[in-house]
């Protein structure tokens, strides 16, 4: 009941109410009293006094700018100042040059202390997210770090303990931290500012707690674990992370083969052909089809992912701001092609 009352109220009531006051504004009147006209700047300054002073008290867990802008948006008045208001003006204990002033005050609060209030809070800082963790402690991990850095990947962490052939192999290329997974040893390799991790031990059942870890305590958006058992899906299913099954990947690898030889191929050797996600936001392509643009360095888009769909591509195809491409190139041209993709003035 109480829902429906709000609803009803907000909805439909109260908005009536206020177009009925603001179509009974008289600003004649106020500009007709000079005493009512010279209230509303001491309203004005008695408004934001009352609602900053008090604010700063948020001063003892905050910032004092984030004290600040919180007084101005606090001090944003409407339902209550109007209603009682409009409530004196009808027993006439205010006259309509003050029931105006006040009107007047609640326009200039509403409007104002919005933007003080934008104008004043540090905005936060947009948390970028860069890297990934490989942890794992047979040669999975390490096995994985080489074919990355081989298409131009720097941005690694080991994380585990692997062959002294794979750590010699990437001593100049990834970050290695401790032989240990667990929360300090991820914690050493930056994972609260991670892009992703990739649990790839020979323990499924660590794989499981690393990942539980990467999502709820480091907060990593992409987490990858490699499980056999499905028992560990549900889990890993609630915690936002994706799962590869050893078994599953070699029968999906062994059937591409069979079915797909070129293109298993083009993934397992490249012979300097990478394939790579890129986002579209140059604003010139958005709503150019696929037919009219020519990506640079001979590069092919693949497929397009749109949201939560998947489009095959055709010459057809038109381009949306925001489509994740998923594009096949040369390695070296590939950044280029992001270039080009981002830029806001390319042709």
């Amino acid at each position: 009941l109480r829902e429906k009352l709000d609803a009803m109220g907000y909805g439909f009531f109260i908005p009536i109410f206020f177009i009925s006051v603001g179509m009974n504004f008289d600003l004649a009147a106020l500009f007709a009293s000079p005493s009512a006209l010279a209230l509303v700047p001491l309203l004005i300054v008695l408004a934001y006094f009352v609602k900053v002073v008090p604010a700063l008290l948020y001063r003892l867990r905050f910032s004092w700018r984030e004290a600040f802008s919180a007084g101005a948006l606090l001090s944003s008045r409407l339902s209550l100042i109007i209603a009682a208001s409009s409530i004196a003006l009808n027993l006439g204990l205010v006259t309509p040059a003050t029931n105006s002033a006040i009107i007047l005050l609640a326009i200039v609060t509403c409007t104002f202390s919005p933007f003080i209030f934008n104008r004043i809070v540090p905005q936060p800082e947009d948390a970028i997210r860069r890297g990934t963790i490989l942890a794992g402690g047979g040669d999975l991990a390490g096995l994985l770090a080489q074919r990355l850095v081989r298409r131009g990947r720097t941005d690694l962490t080991l994380v585990g303990d692997c062959s002294a052939r794979i750590d010699q192999a990437l001593d100049a290329c990834v970050l290695k931290v401790g032989d240990r997974i667990d929360r300090e040893s991820l914690a050493a390799a930056k994972a609260d500012t991670a892009a992703a991790l990739v649990a790839a031990d020979t323990d499924e059942a660590l794989n499981v707690d690393v990942a539980r870890l990467a999502r709820e305590t480091f907060g990593i958006p992409n987490v990858i674990a490699v499980v056999g058992s499905p028992e560990h899906f549900p889990l890993l299913r609630t915690l936002g992370a994706r799962w590869v099954q050893p078994s599953m990947a070699m029968l999906i690898s062994i059937e591409g083969a069979l079915e797909f030889p070129a293109a298993f191929d083009l993934l397992v050797r490249m012979h300097g052909i990478d394939i790579r996600e890129a986002t579209l936001s140059n604003s010139k392509l958005v709503g150019q089809t696929l037919r009219q643009i020519h990506l640079p360095g001979g590069a092919l888009v693949m497929g397009i992912r749109r949201g939560s769909a998947v489009i095959v591509p055709h010459g057809d195809t038109r381009l949306h701001d925001g489509d994740v491409l998923t594009l096949v190139a040369p390695q070296e041209h590939f950044e280029d092609v992001y270039d080009w993709l981002k830029q806001s003035g390319a042709d």
